[in-house]
């Protein structure tokens, strides 16, 4: 892979939380509270979808690094041949003995540009791939609270069973609408001020 498709990867990751803080601030707000409802299984396929990308971003990463490796090895075989050539010509010109340790000194050289460059790539993939994962736990923790306050919500007003963080809400097992005593349940619209 190119580092084209690392911007891509990351673009992708990108679009999808603009499109998922689209929904969070154009969602319809609750009344007296800075809550929002917002469409929960529309918001769980995009957040879905951002986290197959985080690999894709991670893997184009390591491909920069192996590209880097590549670039290393192919210095190490140049600097191998200019040694042997460097030797050649020492045996067949014995009174040269300074064309050896030249020859030596320049696949050194070329072997320290090598490992530098490797390493500057190296270390620029991994800061990409930091900023774009922290860029997405910044956004999924907003996106989150947003969703938690929805359903603490709901969950307060309409007297829904209290589900733990992560899970889906408990279903009425008195029956949809009714209380255990038969009667129609009414939904309590009083709101709570959340700001």
């Amino acid at each position: 892979m190119s580092t084209d498709h690392t911007h891509d990867a990351g673009e992708s990751l990108l679009a999808i939380l603009d499109e998922m803080r689209r929904m969070v601030t154009q969602a319809r707000s609750m009344p007296m509270s800075s809550s929002a409802i917002v469409n929960r299984a529309e918001l769980l396929d995009m957040i879905a979808s951002a986290r197959s990308v985080v690999p894709e971003s991670i893997a184009a990463a390591d491909s920069i690094v192996a590209d880097a490796d590549a670039v290393l090895e192919r210095a190490r075989s140049q600097a191998d041949q200019i040694v042997a050539d460097g030797e050649a010509e020492a045996a067949r010109l014995v009174q040269m003995e300074s064309v050896l340790d030249q020859a030596r000194a320049e696949a050194a050289r070329i072997i320290e540009e090598a490992e530098g460059a490797a390493q500057r790539r190296a270390q620029d993939a991994d800061a990409y791939a930091n900023q774009q994962l922290g860029r997405f736990e910044n956004e999924l923790a907003a996106i989150s609270s947003q969703v938690r306050a929805g359903r603490q919500y709901l969950e307060k007003t309409s007297g829904l069973p209290q589900a733990a963080p992560g899970e889906p809400p408990v279903a009425d097992t008195a029956g949809e609408g009714q209380r255990p005593d038969g009667q129609k349940h009414r939904p309590t619209h009083a709101a709570s001020d959340r700001r």
